[in-house]
């Protein structure tokens, strides 16, 4: 991760906020590329660890009633969330640092 993001990063908090979020949406492309099921539980319960609010609010947004826990959800259940998930951290970041930002630091990944 390039120090420039540290200008756009008002506190030591959110840095190390930022950097995790993005590594985690790494992690959830990873799976999408590759999926196995032990992964793509992994790389979404870490997401949420991160983004909860936005990921959240994604997942009322989109009319989501019925939460299950992940080892209880199909494979194609968990694979769709992925992309929700993404976009939750996305949010997470672009609220910290904004979209410019995290789009030049995602492009560095």
């Amino acid at each position: 991760m390039s120090d420039s993001l540290n200008k756009y990063c008002s506190e030591a908090k959110d840095l190390k906020d930022v950097k995790d979020a993005m590594n985690k949406i790494q992690k959830l492309r990873a799976q999408m590329k590759n999926p196995t099921r032990d992964g793509m539980i992994e790389a979404l319960r870490d997401a949420k660890m991160s983004a909860l609010m936005e990921i959240s609010a994604l997942e009322m947004a989109q009319g989501a009633t019925n939460w299950v826990p992940f080892s209880e959800a199909s494979d194609s259940t968990l694979y769709t969330l992925l992309g929700q998930y993404e976009r939750g951290l996305r949010l997470h970041c672009i609220a910290k640092i904004g979209e410019k930002a995290f789009n030049e630091q995602m492009i560095r990944k």
